[in-house]
């Protein structure tokens, strides 16, 4: 699936932007960025909230669980 960040709420894009830029610092340094969970934890609310009001489609909640946070959802029960 490609996802256009540009059109997600300004909320859930502001959290997947610091994620990927984490990630992207991580790789460069080798070092482990010490508030990851934070950014997941953020991120992880910020597309329950996007798919809650309507903003984005339940396929791509699902795929941004799982593509940035690891997680196989169904969300079944939201």
């Amino acid at each position: 699936m490609d996802i256009e960040i540009a059109k997600y709420p300004c909320y859930l894009r502001h959290d997947l932007e610091e994620l990927i830029k984490a990630e992207e610092k991580e790789k460069e340094t080798g070092s482990k960025c010490y508030h990851m969970d934070c950014l997941e934890n953020e991120l992880y609310n910020s597309i329950g909230a996007a798919y809650r009001e309507g903003k984005i489609g339940k396929e791509e909640a699902i795929y941004l669980h799982k593509r940035y946070l690891g997680m196989d959802v169904t969300l079944d029960d939201v």
